[in-house]
């Protein structure tokens, strides 16, 4: 893999749909030549005072810096591609999902009554709709 680092202004002075095109032109500009855009870092310089200056103290400078890639051959691409040398692979069919377990529906010998009971149709008894005996004769409901 090849890389390449291109400075960026640190400060630019503008809306932000200024400051994202100043960056986008960088990027175009860079992908025009084979170049994808792989981040942005951010360092800091640090510089010797000069003669001018009365201070001792080193000039440190912030700077953005972008860093593009370029695959050689032989190397895998960013972003999990795989430069194609054969026939595209087919994924695997999703297979179907598992038919919904049918709903039974109540017995001959079960009815439901208005207040949402089982009633028991051997000895018309009402049971919870969670039971699946009777409570009083202990039929299947």
């Amino acid at each position: 893999m090849k890389y390449k680092v291109v400075p960026a202004a640190m400060v630019i002075q503008g809306s932000s749909t200024e400051v994202s095109a100043y960056f986008q032109k960088l990027i175009d500009e860079q992908a025009r030549q084979g170049w994808r855009f792989y981040s942005m870092e951010t360092a800091t310089s640090e510089q010797a005072p000069g003669c001018i200056l009365l201070s001792t103290t080193p000039v440190r400078t912030q700077m953005n810096l972008l860093v593009f890639c370029k695959p050689e051959p032989g190397d895998l691409e960013m972003g999990g591609y795989v430069p194609q040398t054969s026939a595209p692979q087919v994924a695997a069919p999703t297979p179907e999902p598992a038919p919904a377990p049918a709903v039974q529906a109540p017995s001959k010998k079960q009815t439901e009554s208005r207040d949402g009971y089982l009633v028991c149709g051997v000895c018309k008894t009402k049971n919870l709709n969670t039971r699946k005996t009777c409570w009083s004769c202990g039929k299947l409901l």
